[in-house]
């Protein structure tokens, strides 16, 4: 807003400029300057005047009034001989048809019949009223500047405050409250702006809506087809068949199986993208539960799995069954690339706990990270289904930690391999 409000203040400063030249440039260049007119006749009445006077007063009387007067006036009179004067003076007042001059437009020179000396007027720029006169009208672009300054900042404060309002809508949009809207009063709304993004919020809530519906029906149109083929399939491998023809029904149970388990997820995965139910949050022991947890996943892996606990007594309050998901999750997802060793490790501070999960596999390439907690993104191209889900694991992940304020990232392990990190806020007090 800063840099709109100077460009707003230089751009009105820049186009008053111009309106002033552009005034004076057609008022007095292309047309007649009518306060020039006006001045020379003064100025002829002035020395027509001082003729008269001149006819009843001697020299020296008539000079004393023109003091008088120049100095009534606070101007500058100057008597000089008629040799003496500018050349253009001297050329001009040689005529007989003129007795007044104005040289350089601020010196009047003017003379009286029958006296050789020639008179010179000016404004005496020095006194204390004309430097007024001067500090007042230069006063006035100070005024001009200060107003563009003063109807800027009310400019830009009103946008500002109409742009905060679309601002925080916007914001609260993206964070998933789709049904948030613009207000449309007069009082708040941006132009068209309000009723535009309301427009485009609509139309991105129902295709989004469109889509959630879709992939509900869809997976659970899927469950009576998949189910129907496990059963044929089951039914099969209870009859005497050659060993090609079991092992291609072994086969499709496998392959049902793999489906049924992906229709799950996806499931699982609209519902917490729904957000509809509460979580039910409880506090664990971060130390307890990892001793726990540890002794499952060994029960399910020949690899090595080392588990590095908090030393300390470390409370977390979270939903026990979506926070088991996420972290199942990211270590079943350490079984498919780890090499020969898993660690995972807990930690925490007086505001976070922290989960990190190591190995010492490949890794995940930089490329891939912004990408990897969206749904069905895959950072293995080749889709190898020993080493690749469904897409959704991680994205799983990730829903399960925005639904608790939490965080998950991606980055490179000590053991080589991928090291995955999931920080969850720590309450002050359980309650919270």
């Amino acid at each position: 807003m800063r840099r709109i409000y100077f460009e707003y203040l230089i751009g009105l400063t820049i186009i008053f400029l111009v309106s002033i030249y552009s005034y004076a440039f057609i008022v007095y260049k292309l047309g007649t300057d009518y306060e020039f007119i006006l001045r020379d006749h003064q100025a002829e009445a002035y020395q027509q005047l001082i003729g008269v006077i001149s006819e009843y007063k001697s020299e020296s009387e008539t000079e004393q009034l023109l003091q008088q007067y120049a100095s009534k006036t606070r101007q500058n009179l100057r008597i000089v001989p008629f040799e003496s004067a500018p050349n253009q003076v001297q050329r001009i007042l040689a005529k007989a048809e003129t007795n007044i001059y104005y040289h350089d437009e601020d010196f009047l020179w003017f003379r009286l019949e029958g006296s050789d000396s020639l008179y010179e007027l000016s404004d005496d720029k020095e006194s204390f009223l004309r430097q007024k006169i001067k500090f007042e009208n230069r006063l006035i672009w100070v005024f001009a500047i200060t107003g563009f300054a003063l109807s800027g900042l009310f400019l830009v404060w009103r946008i500002k405050r109409r742009l905060n309002n679309l601002e925080q809508v916007t914001v609260a949009f993206a964070n998933g409250d789709l049904h948030k809207r613009a207000s449309e009063k007069n009082s708040i709304k941006l132009g068209t702006l309000n009723r535009s993004f309301n427009v485009m919020a609509d139309k991105i809530c129902d295709l989004i809506n469109s889509n959630k519906s879709l992939t509900n029906a869809v997976a659970h149109e899927l469950r009576t087809p998949i189910f129907r083929i496990q059963w044929q399939a089951d039914i099969l491998s209870d009859f005497e068949l050659p060993a090609p023809q079991r092992k291609a029904v072994a086969r499709i149970i496998a392959d049902t199986e793999e489906m049924e388990d992906m229709v799950d997820e996806l499931l699982y995965y609209a519902r917490l993208e729904r957000g509809g139910s509460e979580l039910v949050k409880q506090p664990i022991d971060v130390n307890d539960w990892l001793e726990e947890r540890c002794s499952i996943w060994r029960k399910e892996t020949e690899l090595e799995l080392i588990s590095v606990d908090a030393k300390l007594p470390t409370a977390l309050y979270v939903d026990v069954k979506l926070f088991n998901r996420a972290v199942d999750n990211i270590v079943r997802n350490a079984f498919k690339f780890a090499d020969s060793k898993i660690v995972i490790e807990v930690w925490a501070n007086d505001e976070e706990v922290v989960v990190e999960v190591h190995d010492d596999g490949k890794g995940v390439e930089s490329e891939h990270w912004p990408f990897l907690f969206d749904p069905f993104y895959s950072a293995n191209a080749a889709r190898n289904k020993g080493k690749t889900g469904h897409g959704l694991g991680l994205a799983i992940v990730k829903q399960v930690c925005d639904r608790h304020n939490a965080q998950v990232s991606v980055g490179d392990s000590y053991l080589d391999g991928a090291c995955f990190t999931l920080t969850f806020p720590k309450p002050k007090r359980l309650s919270e």
